[in-house]
């Protein structure tokens, strides 16, 4: 299935805009801005950029920069999303998560994977209200493995459905490996020495789903909750 990402240059700046008022100055150069933003008023970029840089702890510092932006994006996926403003701030520090492809965040992501961004639709990709689920699957498996493990807590046909939609994209080529990889899991779950029986039940119920679950079915698509969709 073909997978389109929407995302209007005035929209994107906008939530970039509501990103920058959470996230250190020092970090800013990580905030998905283009690189003529940044270069010019950031002397360890353009220390980098040269063809032979004198210095090369320059890489260490910038390397360094990036770990304190993925915990500063860390710390706005755990807080409580309370107004739009903060709603479309913690969307766009999960987006850049999986830009990042930071496996720290996996387990975190997992456990947003359902957040839902408000004012998206998903006519076009059923994952486009779901920011956390294109970071897992960007992040890869990593993330994935946290997602499974995730559904021992899971009580609603919603996150079922999503998390069985998250695995078919990923998997979308070997379908076979993901339902291997479930089926793995339900025996390391089911195993007499450490039975873990909300594990068990609830990889029963994604497994079942997963095999309903078909990419090029627009009817099987996962749909926000009607509280969270847009009108």
């Amino acid at each position: 299935m073909a997978t389109f990402m929407t995302a209007p240059y005035i929209r994107r700046r906008i939530l970039l805009f509501a990103l920058l008022s959470c996230v250190p100055s020092s970090a800013r150069v990580y905030c998905g801005e283009s690189s003529r933003d940044t270069t010019p008023t950031d002397p360890l970029v353009v220390q980098i950029e040269q063809e032979d840089p004198v210095d090369l702890s320059g890489f260490n510092r910038l390397e360094a920069r990036q770990r304190r932006t993925i915990a500063v994006l860390m710390r706005r996926l755990r807080t409580e999303p309370h107004s739009v403003q903060t709603n479309q701030c913690m969307a766009r520090s999960i987006e850049l998560l999986g830009l990042y492809r930071a496996p720290e965040a996996a387990r975190d992501l997992a456990q947003r994977f359902d957040f839902v961004e408000e004012g998206w639709r998903a006519e076009e990709d059923p994952l486009n209200p779901y920011p956390a689920a294109r970071a897992i699957i960007s992040i890869g498996r990593p993330a994935i493995d946290q997602l499974i493990r995730a559904c021992s807590t899971w009580d609603s046909e919603h996150q079922f459905h999503l998390a069985a939609w998250i695995l078919k994209e990923y998997y979308q080529d070997e379908e076979d490996v993901g339902l291997y990889r479930l089926n793995r899991a339900l025996r390391q779950a089911e195993d007499w020495r450490d039975r873990n029986e909300s594990l068990t039940r609830n990889l029963k119920r994604l497994i079942a789903k997963y095999e309903w679950v078909k990419l090029d079915n627009f009817e099987h698509a996962p749909r926000p909750p009607k509280k969270t969709a847009e009108k």
